[in-house]
């Protein structure tokens, strides 16, 4: 009896033993979510790298058109502020006309001072005209139908309000040049400059838009002291080229011809004189400004 216990026992052992127990599903659904999310991760990597790409071509493209606007609008400004001399020299020509109507109608000068009126009116004459290269039209007058302390030469611009302004009021005795120099001769010699007569020199001032002097030039002659019996007087020490001149550049210093003429040299060496297209006063002219 007891044997039969222990065979029996032994037999349920080796049954249990023997059973087979059910595989588990974890590590294939493991596998599989793990699969899935390296699917899903490339994926999404692929998108990334699409969009960026595509992002960076978005961006490429809209700096272009910018860059190609901003070139277009600095082009337009450009152009408007090309053209803004033209529309101002323009607009300028019926403020000049009203300068020139009231001068012959009313005999006075646009700050209101009365014109020293001799002869005829006629006998003056005016131009419009670039005179200081600055792209717009200017208003010359040379005025000498009066004494000569009367005689006067003006230059006028105008603001963006029509009122003019001006950029030189000295004696006619002006020569212009091509390098925004002039010089104006003084309206009398009473020194001893004999031969030479003295002028000021005057240069353009684009930051003011008016002309300032630059330095008032005279002179004395050896020979014409000799004569009027003062020639204990001429400095014979400064002229030590014995040209027979010494000139006076701004001060009391007299310098040597050889001085002035590397002066001069350096001021209007090089630079041609201006024509200017003068015109008769009369009504008739005035009218062709329009």
């Amino acid at each position: 009896m007891k044997k039969m216990t222990i065979v029996l026992a032994a037999l349920l052992l080796l049954t249990g033993c023997g059973k087979a127990e059910p595989a588990s599903t974890v590590p294939e659904e493991t596998a599989s979510t793990e699969a899935a999310s390296e699917t899903s991760t490339e994926s999404s990597t692929e998108e990334t790298t699409t969009t960026a790409a595509s992002t960076s071509a978005e961006t490429t493209a809209t700096a272009a058109e910018e860059t190609k606007e901003t070139k277009e609008t600095a082009k337009t400004e450009a152009a408007a502020t090309t053209a803004a001399p033209e529309d101002k020299a323009q607009s300028n020509a019926d403020v000049y006309m009203q300068i020139l109507d009231t001068l012959w109608n009313e005999g006075t000068f646009p700050d209101g001072t009365e014109a020293d009126i001799m002869g005829e009116m006629t006998d003056n004459q005016f131009a419009v005209f670039d005179i200081d290269g600055d792209g717009r039209d200017e208003l010359l007058l040379d005025y000498e139908s009066a004494s000569m302390a009367g005689m006067v030469f003006f230059i006028w611009d105008a603001d963006s309000n029509g009122n003019p302004y001006e950029e030189l009021h000295a004696f006619p005795a002006v020569t212009f040049y091509d390098n925004g120099m002039l010089t104006v001769g003084v309206s009398h010699n009473q020194g001893f400059a004999g031969e030479f007569w003295p002028y000021t020199l005057f240069e353009y001032d684009a930051a003011n838009d008016t002309y300032q002097s630059v330095a008032s030039v005279d002179a004395m002659d050896r020979s014409y002291m000799e004569e009027l019996g003062v020639l204990d007087e001429y400095p014979e020490e400064a002229d030590t080229s014995a040209s027979g001149f010494v000139y006076y550049i701004g001060n009391d210093t007299p310098i040597d011809k050889t001085e002035y003429d590397a002066w001069y040299d350096s001021m209007l060496g090089g630079a041609s004189e201006v024509t200017i297209p003068w015109q008769e006063f009369s009504p008739e002219n005035f009218v062709s400004m329009r």
